[in-house]
C-alpha cells in the first residue's frame, strides 16, 4: 500500500521559487542540493514551515527518521491545522513500526479534514496492520469516496480486500483502478495474485502480460508470473521467468530464493543450493533463504549442514516457523527425539494455529511414550484441524484417534499443498491397449534390509512373465545387503532413479512405456511422491508402505481386501478399492526362523508367562498400555517384552508402569538385531499383544510365521485393521476383537489358560501349511487379476472403478510329506518342514489328510500318538492310514459336541439330555439372535479338529422331529463328511430356487443388499439364478460340521459382524433393517442363516450328508400340501445342477409359478 506527499505553496515569489527549485533537486534524488536550498530560505526565513516541513521529508528520505521527526515537530508546531504535515509526520511513524503513534496522526489530520483521503488510505493501512481490519476496510471505502478517480485510492482498497480472503471484491477494486489509470502497474500485479489466490491460473497469467505490455522490464511482474507457473507445475517457463526477473534485477535475493524452490521441487538439488546461497550472498541474514538451504541439503543429506542453515534462519528470525518445524523433523531423524519435541513446541508457540506443528508434536511424544499432556494437545489439534483448511504430514496422522473422513481430508490438503502444481505425463501418450505383456512396475525408496522388501521379494520372484513384464524403480540407497541382491535379480529390469531428478526420474519411467505403476511409500519418511505426482504411467496404484488414501488426483487405485475396507468405506478414500479376495498383505515363504534362543541368551527371567509387541513406540498410546500393565497385574509372574524404540521411551515407559502399580523390572526391552535373531524371539514368547491404534501389519506377520499368536483390536481405519485381516485370512479370527474391553479379556483368558493357548499355538501351525496368508503363488494370481482388470477398464476406455477380485477356487490337495499345498515348483512354506520319508507322488484330499494326523488313535496299537510320529507314518502308510482313520470313525470315536442355546429358564430347563449347554439366557445381545452366543463359543472355544461341532436353537427338535440320539447317530453314520445337514422346511426349499429367493419373497430387496455383500466377500455370485438343492440348503444354521468348515463360515460371518457393528454405512442400514418376521428380527440374521448354504454351493470342496429333508417337519404355509410336487421340484433342481439342460429349468418355473 502507498502514501503520497502533497506540497503546498504559502510563501512569497521569491521563497516559491526556492521551494521549487528544492523540488526539483529532489525529485531528480539530487538530495544534498535540494538540503542547500532549503536551508537558505530558512537562513532568511527561519519559521518557513513549509521548508522546515521539506526538511523533515527530506530526511525521511534519507532515512534518517529522527532527525525528520525533529524537523516534522517545527513544522507542526508552527502550523498546527496543516492536515499535509500531520499526515506524513503519521507516515515517518509508521515506518519507524510506531503503528499507535501513526494512527494517532492521521486521526488529527482528518479531524481538520474528513475527506482527506491519502490520510484515510494511510490510517486503513495502519489500522489494518494493528488487526483492527473492519475499520480498515471502512477508511479505505471512505478513501475512494472522497477521491473516486483516484487509482492508488482503490488499489489500496484492492490489497485490504486480497488480505481478507475477499477476493471477487479485491479484483472490482484493482479493475477499477486500472480503468482509471490503464498505465498504472500496481493493480495489475495485485490483480494477478487475487486470480492466483482463486485458482484461475490462466486468468492470473494473462493479466501479468498485460503488464508487462505496459513495460516489459517490469521485475514484479516476472516474479509474480514465475509463482503462477510453478503452481501450475509448469516449472521450466517458472523457471524462464525467475531468470528474467533476475537479468532486470541481478542482486534480487528474492528471485534468487524462489528459482531455488522450482529447483528444490524439481529435484535438482544442486542448482536449487546454488540459487539459495546466491541469495544469502546479497542478504546474509534472509531467513527464508537459509531455511531453504537447509531443505535442499538435507534432501542431499547432509544432515549437520541442513540444520547449521536452519540455526541460521532462527538466528535471523527466532520465531520463523518454518525453520522451527524443518529443524524438529531434522532432530527426529536423527533420533534425537527430546530437541525435535522442543523444536516443534515452539513452532506451537510461534503459530499456535498450525496443525501440522501440533501432529508433529503428537507424533514425537507417542515416539518417547511421553503421554504427560498428551491428551491436551490432540484436543487442541484436533480442533484446529477441524476448524482450518491447512495440511498436516498424513503420516503423523495414522497414529491418532481420527476419522477415515479425516484422514482422507488430512491427505487431501497435503497433496494440495505439495504436490497439485505438477504435470500428467501420461496423457501425452498414445499406448497399445494389446500388448504382449503388461508392463508393470514397483517404485520404492525401500527396495533394501526394509520390512516392504522382505514382503515382496517372492512376490515378485512368481510374477507369470508370460503375461507380465515386471520393472523395480528404486530411489533408495543401496544397502549392499542381500536382500537388495534379491530383489535385483527377481525382476525383469531393476533401475536405479537415485541419482535422478525428480522429473527426470517420471521422465524415464513414462520412456519405458509403463502401464501399471504400484506406489510403495506414500506419506513414509523416504517418499518421493513427486515422481507419481507427474502421471509417469496410465495406471498408478497405492499398496502397502502406506496404510491410508492419499488424497491425491495422480493415485487411481488402492489395493485392499473385504475386512480393512468393507463396503460404505469407499467415500473415504481419493482412489477406487481393489478388494483382493483373501489379504491385501504377500508374504515370504522363504523366510527363515531360527530355533529358539534360551530365556537367559535374551536376558530374560527363566519362567513366567511372556507377553510381548515388538513394534515401534508410536504405533500404541496410554490407554494400550494400561491393558497391558492390567494384564501384568493380573498374571502371576508374568513380564512384557517390547521394542527398545529409544532410550527416552524405554524411560517413559517404566516409569508409566511404576506409576500404574507394576513394578518396572517386569518390562524388558529388545534391541535392535538382525533378522534373523528378531524373529527367533517370536518363539520365545507366549503370546503377541496387538498395538493399537496403529495396528501390526509385518510384525503381525512375522509374529505368525514363526507360530506365535497374537490377539488383536480392529478399529474403523484401514491401519487399525491391517492385524485382523491377517489374522482370519491365517483361520484364527477368533483372535480377533473389536473394542479394547474384549481385547483385554481375550488377552487374559489366554495367558490364564495354558491348554487353550497350547492349542491354538498348535492350530496356528497347522494352519501355516494351507492358510492363504503365506501362499505367495496364489496371492500372487490374485493380483495379477486385479492387474489384469485395471488394464481391461483402461484399454476399454473406461474411467477407473471399484474392483472386486474373484477368490481363486481353494488348493485341492496337502502333500503329507512336505506339509505343503502340492504346486509346481513349490517352496516349502515352512522354514523347517517336516523331516519324513517321503510318500512319492501320493496326495490325499486335503480333509482326509487332515482327519486321519488328528485321529485319536485310540483302536490301534500299532498307531502312534505323538504328532510328529503320526504325520511320519501317515507319509509311509498312507492307505493303511486312510483305512485305519475310516475305522476308527465308524467304531464310534469320532467326537460329536451337540450344543443346545438356551435363551431363557424355561428353555434352559428343557433341553433335551445328551446336549451341551450354550446359555444365552442373559440375552445380551437379542438382535444377533442365536449367534451371539455361537460367536462367544468360537471366538473362546478351541475346536478339535477330529471332532463334529453343531449349534441348535430352542426350535430344533420341533422344526426336525429329531431326538437327541437321532442326530448323534445319523453323523455316527456320515464319518467322512465335512458337514451335515439336518435342514427342516423342505417346501421352502424346494419350491425356490435358492434359499435367498424363499427370504426375498417376504422381504423385498433382501437379495439386492445380499449380493452387496457377498460381493465385498469376495463371492461374484447372481443369486436370481443360483441353484441350491436339498443337498446345500439348510436352514436355522441346524448343520453339524468339522472344525475346517467352522472356521470357514466363521470367517464370513464375522465380516458380516463387522460390518453391523462398525461405522454407519449404506450397507450397515440395510442390514439392520427389520423384516416382517414376528418380532422384527433384522436383515442381517436371515443374511447370516443362509451363508452356510452359499459356502456349500460355491465351494465344491466340501463334502455334505444331508438328513432327509423331506422327512423333517414341514412350514405352515399353504405349500406345505404338495409333497410329491416338492420332491419333484428338489429333483429338477438337482437336476438343473449336475446336468445343466435348459428343459430343467423351464420345469422348475412352471411347477413353482403354479403352486405358488
Amino acid at each position: 500500500m502507498t502514501s503520497k506527499t502533497h506540497f503546498t505553496r504559502r510563501s512569497t515569489v521569491a521563497i516559491q521559487a526556492l521551494i521549487q527549485e528544492g523540488l526539483e533537486h529532489f525529485k531528480a534524488n539530487r538530495l544534498a542540493d535540494a538540503e542547500v536550498v532549503y536551508n537558505r530560505i530558512l537562513k532568511r526565513h527561519p519559521n518557513n514551515p513549509t521548508a522546515l516541513y521539506l526538511l523533515g521529508h527530506l530526511f525521511h528520505q534519507k532515512g534518517q527518521n529522527g532527525t525528520a521527526l525533529e524537523w516534522f515537530g517545527k513544522a507542526i508546531a508552527l502550523a498546527p491545522k496543516e492536515p499535509l504535515f500531520l499526515n506524513d509526520l503519521g507516515i515517518v511513524y509508521y515506518s519507524m513500526g510506531k503503528l499507535e503513534e501513526a494512527i494517532a496522526c492521521y486521526r488529527q489530520a482528518l479531524a481538520i479534514r474528513p475527506t482527506y483521503y491519502m490520510s484515510l488510505s494511510n490510517l486503513g493501512n495502519a489500522l489494518y496492520d494493528v488487526g483492527q481490519t473492519e475499520e480498515a476496510l471502512v477508511r479505505y471505502q471512505e478513501a475512494v469516496a472522497a477521491q473516486p478517480d483516484s487509482s492508488e485510492a482503490h488499489n489500496n482498497l484492492g490489497n485490504a480486500l486480497l488480505k481478507e480472503g475477499r477476493f471477487d471484491e479485491a479484483i472490482a477494486a484493482y479493475q477499477k483502478a486500472i480503468e482509471i489509470n490503464p498505465v498504472y502497474l500496481g493493480p495489475y500485479n495485485n490483480m494477478g495474485a487475487a486470480l492466483e489466490a482463486q485458482g484461475k491460473m490462466e486468468e492470473a497469467i494473462a493479466i501479468c502480460q498485460r503488464a508487462l505490455a505496459i513495460q516489459p522490464s517490469n521485475y514484479e511482474v516476472y516474479q509474480r508470473m514465475g509463482g503462477i507457473l510453478f503452481a501450475q507445475g509448469k516449472t521450466d517457463e517458472s523457471i524462464a521467468c525467475y531468470k528474467k526477473a533476475l537479468d532486470i534485477k541481478p542482486d534480487s535475493q528474492a528471485a534468487h530464493n524462489n528459482l531455488g524452490n522450482v529447483l528444490l521441487n524439481q529435484g535438482r538439488l544442486q542448482e536449487a543450493v546454488r540459487s539459495y546461497q546466491k541469495a544469502l550472498d546479497i542478504s546474509p541474514n534472509m531467513h527464508e533463504a537459509s531455511n531453504n538451504l537447509g531443505a535442499a541439503l538435507q534432501e542431499l543429506g547432509e544432515r549437520e549442514e541442513a540444520m547449521a542453515c536452519y540455526r541460521r534462519a532462527l538466528a535471523a528470525k527466532p520465531d520463523y516457523g518454518p525453520a522451527l518445524t524443518n529443524l524438529g523433523a531434522a532432530l527426529d531423524v536423527q533420533g534425537r527425539v527430546d530437541e525435535a519435541i522442543e523444536c516443534y513446541k515452539k513452532a506451537i508457540e510461534v503459530a499456535p494455529d498450525d496443525p501440522d506443528a501440533h501432529g508433529s508434536v503428537l507424533h514425537l511424544m507417542l515416539m518417547a511414550c511421553d503421554w504427560r499432556s498428551f491428551t491436551s494437545r490432540y484436543e487442541r489439534m484436533i480442533t484446529v484441524f477441524r476448524a482450518q483448511q491447512k495440511p498436516v504430514k498424513p503420516f503423523t496422522f495414522l497414529s491418532l484417534h481420527t476419522t477415515p473422513a479425516e484422514q482422507l481430508k488430512c491427505a487431501t490438503l497435503y497433496v494440495r499443498d505439495k504436490y497439485a502444481m505438477l504435470i500428467n505425463l501420461a496423457a501425452t501418450r498414445q499406448y497399445d491397449v494389446n500388448p504382449n505383456r503388461i508392463k508393470i512396475a514397483y517404485l520404492s525408496g525401500d527396495f533394501q534390509n526394509h520390512p516392504v522388501a522382505y514382503l515382496t521379494a517372492e512376490l515378485f520372484e512368481l510374477h507369470d512373465r508370460s503375461r507380465f513384464e515386471v520393472t523395480a524403480y528404486s530411489y533408495g540407497k543401496n544397502d549392499g545387503r542381500e536382500m537388495r541382491q534379491r530383489i535385483m535379480k527377481s525382476v525383469d529390469h531393476f533401475i536405479d532413479l537415485h541419482p535422478l531428478t525428480y522429473e527426470a526420474a517420471a521422465q524415464k519411467i513414462f520412456d519405458d512405456g509403463i502401464h501399471i505403476l504400484v506406489e510403495l511409500n506414500g506419506f513414509t519418511n523416504k517418499a518421493r511422491l513427486q515422481i507419481p505426482a507427474m502421471r509417469p504411467a496410465p495406471i498408478q496404484v497405492s499398496w502397502l508402505g502406506y496404510l491410508g488414501t492419499s488424497g491425491s488426483h495422480f493415485i487411481d487405485y488402492i489395493l485392499s481386501d473385504h475386512f480393512i475396507t468393507p463396503s460404505g468405506y469407499e467415500e473415504n478414500f481419493s482412489e477406487k478399492i481393489v478388494r483382493l479376495p483373501e489379504c491385501f498383505q504377500p508374504n515370504d515363504r522363504q523366510l527363515a526362523v531360527p530355533q529358539s534362543p534360551t530365556r537367559r541368551e535374551r536376558g530374560l527371567p527363566e519362567q513366567g508367562f511372556i507377553f510381548a509387541s515388538f513394534n515401534k513406540s508410536y504405533k500404541f498410546n496410554a490407554e494400550t498400555f494400561d491393558i497391558w500393565m492390567n494384564l501384568l497385574r493380573q498374571t502371576q509372574g508374568s513380564l512384557l517384552w517390547l521394542f527398545a524404540t529409544n532410550h527416552w521411551a524405554e524411560a517413559n515407559l517404566r516409569r508409566e508402569a511404576e506409576e500404574r502399580g507394576v513394578a518396572s523390572d517386569r518390562i524388558f526391552f529388545m534391541p535392535f538385531m538382525d533378522q534373523a535373531s528378531y524373529l527367533a524371539n517370536y518363539r520365545l514368547a507366549d503370546l503377541i499383544l496387538d498395538t493399537y491404534p496403529y495396528n501390526s501389519g509385518t510384525t503381525a506377520s512375522n509374529a505368525l510365521w514363526a507360530g506365535c499368536p497374537m490377539v488383536t483390536c480392529t478399529g474403523h481405519n484401514f491401519v487399525s485393521r491391517q492385524a485382523g485381516s491377517l489374522l482370519i485370512t491365517v483361520g484364527m479370527p477368533e483372535l480377533v476383537t473389536h473394542s479394547l474391553t474384549d481385547y483385554e479379556a481375550l488377552a487374559l483368558a489366554l495367558a490364564n489358560d495354558p491348554i487353550r493357548l497350547a492349542n491354538i499355538r498348535q492350530r496356528l501351525q497347522d494352519n501355516l501349511q494351507t492358510s492363504p496368508l503365506f501362499n505367495t503363488p496364489r496371492f500372487t494370481r490374485h493380483l495379477e487379476s486385479a492387474f489384469e482388470a485395471m488394464w481391461q477398464r483402461f484399454r476399454s476406455g473406461q474411467q477407473p472403478d471399484h474392483i472386486f477380485v474373484p477368490k481363486r477356487p481353494p488348493d485341492e490337495f496337502v502333500h503329507l510329506a512336505q506339509g505343503v499345498p502340492a504346486e509346481p515348483n513349490s517352496i516349502p512354506v515352512m522354514a523347517q518342514p517336516v523331516t519324513s520319508p517321503p510318500a512319492v507322488g501320493y496326495l490325499l484330499p486335503k480333509g482326509l489328510a487332515q482327519d486321519i494326523v488328528a485321529t485319536d488313535y485310540v483302536a490301534s496299537d500299532s498307531a502312534p500318538t505323538d504328532l510328529q510320529e503320526k504325520v511320519d507314518w501317515v507319509a509311509q502308510n498312507p492307505v493303511r492310514a486312510r483305512d485305519h482313520a475310516l475305522q476308527v470313525m465308524e467304531a464310534g470315536h469320532a467326537k460329536i459336541h451337540l450344543h443346545h442355546i438356551a435363551n431363557s429358564r424355561e428353555t434352559y430347563d428343557n433341553v433335551e439330555a445328551g446336549y451341551r449347554i450354550l446359555d444365552n439366557t442373559e440375552n445380551i445381545r437379542p438382535d444377533w439372535q442365536g449367534y451371539w452366543p455361537m460367536r462367544k463359543f468360537l471366538l473362546n472355544v478351541v475346536l478339535d479338529d477330529s471332532a463334529y461341532y453343531g449349534f441348535f436353537s430352542p426350535k430344533f427338535r420341533e422344526k426336525t422331529g429329531l431326538q437327541y440320539q437321532q442326530v448323534i447317530e445319523y453323523v455316527q453314520k456320515s464319518y467322512d463328511a465335512d458337514i451335515v445337514l439336518f435342514s427342516p422346511q423342505p417346501d421352502m426349499g424346494a419350491f425356490f430356487l435358492n434359499s435367498f429367493e424363499q427370504q426375498e419373497l417376504f422381504d423385498p430387496g433382501f437379495i439386492e443388499v445380499s449380493e452387496v455383500f457377498l460381493k465385498q466377500a469376495g463371492f461374484s455370485v447372481s443369486l436370481a439364478t443360483l441353484i441350491m438343492d436339498s443337498r446345500q440348503i439348510v436352514f436355522s444354521n441346524y448343520f453339524v460340521a468339522r472344525p475346517k468348515f467352522w472356521r470357514v463360515w466363521f470367517g464370513l460371518t464375522e465380516m458380516l459382524f463387522a460390518i453391523c457393528e462398525g461405522p454407519d454405512t449404506a450397507l450397515r442400514q440395510a442390514l439392520l433393517k427389520a423384516s416382517n418376521y414376528p418380532g422384527e428380527v433384522q436383515r442381517k440374521v436371515f443374511l447370516l442363516e443362509r451363508l452356510a448354504s452359499l459356502l456349500l454351493v460355491t465351494d465344491s470342496q466340501w463334502k455334505v450328508h444331508a438328513y432327509n429333508t423331506f422327512a423333517c417337519a414341514w412350514s405352515d404355509s399353504r405349500l406345505n400340501q404338495f409333497k410329491l410336487e416338492a420332491v419333484l421340484s428338489d429333483a429338477l433342481k438337482i437336476a438343473m445342477q449336475t446336468q445343466g439342460f435348459s428343459n430343467y429349468r423351464e420345469a422348475f418355473a412352471s411347477l413353482r409359478d403354479r403352486l405358488r
